[in-house]
């Protein structure tokens, strides 16, 4: 866990090591980083996932054992990619969208966020990649703008803000079947206690109800 962690701090811009204290900062140091670490990170956490072969028992301690090992190797991704500039992500972007899914579910509030404000950015940049992954995608964002513990205000407003902009970026046929499931659950969030999410919930189902989705 501390060495998923790590990744924020060598990705990230550093109070002390920065070059007004004379630290020797490397050109486009942030993208060889990620281009030596985000294939093995991919490879890993992929071949973590369970999907092929027989499932193990969950009593089974090697499946615990692997269910750890791949949030691990999710929290190390969802660190370097709130750093990362979105030039270098885009190109990466069908490999690390499942995984950015899957990162949905961590625990973390912050690392959960970030992946919404980077799925945000996918959703302007590549919306024909981004279409394909709807049915996975919009029941987890519906679940991150309910009120609870586990979804503190930066959650559920990235959330409300990366659901708003999917009718007028995506085509009409890729949200289409969402629209009911969306609105739904928008509804409990309009008389959330925060003024703010209340404001995102109303021009996000206003979003939803007045567009039709962007025509090809």
């Amino acid at each position: 866990m501390d060495a998923a962690k790590a990744f924020q701090i060598i990705s990230s811009e550093d109070d002390l090591l920065n070059k007004s204290n004379h630290a020797v900062i490397r050109l486009l140091h942030k993208q060889r980083f990620f281009m030596f670490v985000f294939p093995q990170l991919v490879s890993n956490a992929s071949s973590q996932s369970g999907e092929s072969g027989t499932s193990p028992s969950p009593i089974y301690f090697g499946f615990f054992l692997m269910v750890a090992t791949r949030s691990n190797y999710l929290i190390a991704l969802s660190n370097i990619i709130s750093n990362i500039p979105k030039e270098i992500l885009l190109p990466e972007l069908p490999p690390l969208l499942p995984l950015l899914l899957q990162s949905l579910n961590l625990p973390s509030p912050v690392l959960r966020a970030n992946a919404i404000n980077t799925l945000y950015v996918m959703v302007i940049e590549s919306p024909e990649i981004i279409s394909k992954h709807m049915e996975t995608m919009i029941p987890i964002l519906t679940n991150q703008i309910t009120l609870s513990p586990a979804n503190p205000p930066k959650v559920r407003i990235a959330a409300l803000r990366c659901l708003a902009i999917l009718p007028t970026h995506l085509n009409f046929t890729a949200i289409d079947g969402f629209q009911k499931m969306v609105i739904r659950a928008i509804g409990g969030v309009l008389d959330d206690p925060k003024r703010i999410i209340r404001k995102e919930a109303v021009d996000c189902r206003h979003a939803w109800y007045t567009h039709s989705g962007k025509v090809a």
